[in-house]
């Protein structure tokens, strides 16, 4: 389970990116579901659309192309499995801990790799948005003063006669291994809950809008340009997942302080 009473992560997402594949058929959506079913039981099928650019008579234009988004859902809406043309994924805002997310997602895998395999892989990210809320009857102030809760590398700059309002900032890190990086958005924020609506409107809707801190990390192993695509073997994905969520989760412990640990993660 999270170490935490508490925890601050509103959403784990694991994606797959892999070379376009085929329409799944009814008969192979069918398989996947009966073998995620202790998972996702619910189904829906969405179509998506996204722009493109395209050369048409020598010009480039931007064309909207749309194709289908098969989600398998929990029964709360809080786990979701997507499977589109050229991308796996996985997403929760009910997260227990790494063992119980990546054994979803090993399942996962699996079950596209012997239902309707495709033919590698691309890039893996790992992403984990946490908003961290400081409880009325612990915070001296609205909007809260981060100083006391963040590490001060996070905090804005200050200026004489000036309050800062919010706050964001993104910074890309090189990780050891060719091709891996990371990138960690973070600041103050008076906004509604970072949880996409196309996720889960359920989860998304559950938390108001209000004043949070924010620290998001999206590590991720991409193929080089030049090198070939690797095929698409579980193991080696899970692998490259823990090589990712070893430092997402260094950043997120230097990231708040002690006494946040205390009074807000950890309390009773």
């Amino acid at each position: 389970m999270s170490p935490y009473r508490h925890p601050p992560l509103v959403l784990a997402l694991l994606e797959v990116r892999h070379p376009e594949a085929g329409v799944l058929t009814p008969g192979e959506l069918n398989a996947i579901k009966q073998t995620l079913i202790q998972h996702v039981p619910l189904t829906r099928t969405d179509a998506v659309s996204e722009m493109v650019v395209e050369i048409v008579a020598g010009q480039p234009q931007a064309m909207a192309h749309t194709h289908p988004a098969h989600r398998f859902l929990s029964r709360d809406s809080r786990t979701q499995v997507t499977f589109q043309p050229t991308a796996i994924t996985v997403e929760t805002a009910a997260y227990q801990d790494w063992a119980w997310f990546s054994g979803i997602v090993r399942d996962v895998l699996t079950t596209r790799q012997d239902v309707a395999p495709v033919d590698g892989v691309d890039r893996v990210g790992l992403r984990y948005v946490d908003e961290i809320r400081i409880p009325p009857d612990v915070g001296q102030s609205d909007p809260p003063v981060w100083d006391a809760w963040m590490t001060p590398q996070l905090l804005a700059p200050r200026f004489d006669g000036l309050r800062c309002a919010q706050q964001q900032c993104a910074v890309q890190y090189e990780l050891d291994g060719p091709g891996h990086t990371l990138t960690v958005r973070y600041g103050a924020l008076e906004a509604p809950s970072q949880v996409p609506r196309t996720f889960s409107a359920r989860a998304a809707a559950e938390v108001p809008t209000d004043h949070f801190f924010l620290v998001d990390t999206d590590a991720a192993w991409t193929v080089l340009v030049g090198d070939e695509t690797p095929e698409l073997d579980v193991d080696q994905v899970l692998d490259t997942a823990d090589q990712l969520h070893a430092p997402s989760k260094k950043v997120f412990e230097a990231a708040i302080s002690q006494l946040l640990r205390t009074e807000v993660l950890d309390r009773a």
